[in-house]
C-alpha cells in the first residue's frame, strides 16, 4: 500500500472517530432567584406581617398605643386582654408601586366579651411592613375571604345587622376598600336579602376622573330600594360632607332590577377639589347601609 492511500484511509478513521465522539455538555443555566428588580424592595412576608409593630387606639380614642407582634399576638400586661392577627393574611400592591404590601385583620379583646376586628393595611417600607391605615369591621365578624383584587381589598364577612344579638351577626356582606392616601375608603358595599340576591350599586359613568360643576352619574341596582329612591353624599378629601340629595330609580316593579341617571351640582365647590360621590341604599327601617358605589373626581 503506498504512502498516498495510508494517509487517505487515517483521515478517513480520525473523522469517523469524531462523528462518534459524545458533543461537550453545555454549562447549566444560572438558576433564576427572587431577587427583586433594582429599586424595587423584595415583597412583605406573612411571617413579617405577624411579628410587626401595630398602632390601636382602641383604649384612649386619641393617642394610638403601639403593639410588637409576636407570631400574630401580643399579651397585655396582668391578663388584660390580647391583640391578635387573624387568618387569613392578604399579600399583594397596594400602591402600584411594584413592592408588595400586606393586610390583615386584627382583633382586640380588653376583657369583656367584645372581639373588635378592624382591617389594617402594611405599606411596604425598604422591604418592612409600616402600618398605613386602619379601618373598624364589627364586633365579634364572621370572616370569610381577605385578598387583593387589582389593587384593592376585598372583603367578605358576616356583621350585625341591626336585630342580631352580639353573640351572633347574620349580616353577610362583600366590599373593597381602596388606599388613597393614610386611609383605607370604602369602595363598595353590597349586602345579601333574604330572598339569597345581593342587593349591589354599580355606577357606569363617569369613571375616576375629572368632573365639572356638574355630574351626570349613571348606574344599576339589582335590587330597587324603597320608594325607589337612592341617595348620593359628595365628601372631600378629608370626609367633609359638601352635598346630599336624592337619586331616582327606575325600575320594572318593586324589588326588581333598575337604573338611575341623575345631575348632581357641584357647585360652589372650589376648582381642583377631589370629591368622592357615593350612591348609597339606606334601610328605611333603621338607617343602616345596604348597598353603595362610588367614584373620585377633581373638579375643573
Amino acid at each position: 500500500m503506498d504512502t498516498a492511500v495510508k494517509r487517505i484511509l487515517a483521515a478517513l478513521l480520525f473523522l469517523t472517530l469524531a462523528a462518534c465522539a459524545p458533543s461537550p455538555t453545555p454549562p447549566p443555566a444560572p438558576a433564576p432567584t427572587d431577587t427583586p428588580a433594582p429599586g424595587v424592595a423584595s415583597a412583605l412576608t406573612a411571617e413579617q406581617v405577624r411579628n410587626a409593630s401595630v398602632s390601636l387606639s382602641t383604649l384612649t380614642g386619641d393617642t394610638p398605643i403601639t403593639y410588637q407582634l409576636l407570631n400574630g399576638t401580643y399579651n397585655l400586661p396582668n391578663g388584660n386582654g390580647t391583640v391578635n392577627l387573624l387568618d387569613p393574611l392578604a399579600l399583594g400592591d397596594l400602591d402600584y408601586d411594584g413592592a408588595g404590601d400586606a393586610a390583615a385583620l386584627i382583633a382586640e379583646n380588653y376583657g369583656g366579651s367584645g372581639t373588635f376586628v378592624s382591617l389594617i393595611a402594611f405599606r411596604n417600607e425598604n422591604g418592612q411592613p409600616v402600618q398605613v391605615a386602619i379601618t373598624p369591621i364589627d364586633d365579634r365578624p364572621q370572616i370569610t375571604s381577605l385578598n387583593f383584587d387589582a389593587g384593592q381589598l376585598a372583603l367578605e364577612a358576616t356583621v350585625h345587622g341591626f336585630e342580631d344579638p352580639m353573640c351572633c351577626p347574620t349580616l353577610q356582606t362583600k366590599r373593597h376598600y381602596a388606599l388613597i392616601d393614610s386611609s383605607l375608603i370604602l369602595r363598595d358595599f353590597s349586602t345579601l336579602a333574604a330572598d339569597g340576591r345581593w342587593r349591589e350599586i354599580q355606577i357606569t359613568s363617569p369613571q375616576d376622573g375629572d368632573g365639572t360643576s356638574s355630574v351626570q352619574i349613571q348606574g344599576t341596582v339589582t335590587i330597587s330600594p324603597f320608594e325607589n329612591s337612592l341617595v348620593y353624599h359628595v365628601f372631600d378629601a378629608a370626609g367633609t360632607e359638601l352635598a346630599v340629595g336624592p337619586v331616582a330609580v327606575t325600575a320594572a316593579e318593586l324589588g326588581a332590577s333598575g337604573t338611575f341617571d341623575a345631575v348632581i351640582a357641584l357647585n360652589g365647590v372650589p376648582a381642583g377639589t377631589t370629591v368622592r360621590i357615593e350612591i348609597q341604599d339606606v334601610s328605611a327601617a333603621d338607617g343602616s347601609l345596604l348597598a353603595m358605589d362610588l367614584v373620585i373626581l377633581t373638579v375643573k
